[in-house]
């Protein structure tokens, strides 16, 4: 379990990266994946808080990196109605 909670907050730092360079690039294809995208991203990155007692701002900046879509995608739903 040890070796399984060190990765999950460089995994959820992959895919928040990855979903802040699919957001900007690729807005308008495939928003649903990218917010289930961002979601997963999320829990793991909660995951890797409660699971590892070291190094927690790999797990605040997968936070952060997976969050800024998602609210960047509940600004526009809000603004666009």
């Amino acid at each position: 379990m040890t070796s399984l909670s060190k990765k999950l907050g460089l995994v959820s730092i992959v895919i928040g990266c990855l979903l802040n360079i699919l957001v900007f690039a690729y807005l308008t294809s495939s928003m649903i994946a990218m917010i289930v995208l961002g979601i997963i991203g999320i829990v793991l990155s909660i995951l890797s808080l409660f699971l590892k007692y070291e190094k927690k701002w790999v797990s605040l900046l997968g936070l952060v990196l997976n969050l800024i879509p998602l609210l960047y995608f509940a600004l526009l739903f809000v603004a666009l109605g």
